[in-house]
């Protein structure tokens, strides 16, 4: 197999991997591309860094083929929302809205009685958990 390298380096491209070498979540990343520029074969960098060879080529390719921006996974992870930013800011504007204004009989809002009140009345919801209102009103 052909030792891997990357390409040459702008001092810009420097500068940033050096700063996202610090970044404890994508920093092995950045390290992998600067010890490459300093000479090391990817099987020398995944001796130094306890990675995986192919872990290391995949990041000098990425890293030669989109940059600086290629280190960085452009996927979210986790669960994609339940409800669109649409209908969480509905639902943050009726839970700020008092429930006698909305015809419910009661003084505030209690998680129940707002998850009710969203499903049964307002047909804006099929059905909430109290623990995703509670995520939705404190702005996760």
């Amino acid at each position: 197999m052909k030792p891997l390298f990357v390409r040459e380096l702008t001092q810009d491209e420097i500068k940033q991997l050096g700063e996202m070498s610090k970044d404890w979540a994508i920093g092995y990343r950045a390290q992998i591309v600067l010890f490459s520029h300093d000479g090391m074969r990817p099987s020398e960098i995944s001796r130094t860094l306890r990675k995986d060879r192919r872990t290391c080529r995949k990041w000098i390719r990425r890293f030669n083929e989109h940059g600086v921006g290629g280190l960085i996974s452009p996927k979210k992870q986790g669960r994609p929302k339940v409800f669109g930013d649409d209908v969480r800011e509905e639902i943050r504007k009726i839970a700020a809205t008092p429930p006698t204004e909305l015809g419910v009989d009661a003084d505030r809002w209690s998680l129940r009685k707002l998850a009710s009140y969203l499903s049964e009345e307002r047909h804006l919801v099929k059905s909430i958990s109290r623990e995703q209102l509670r995520r939705i009103l404190s702005g996760d």
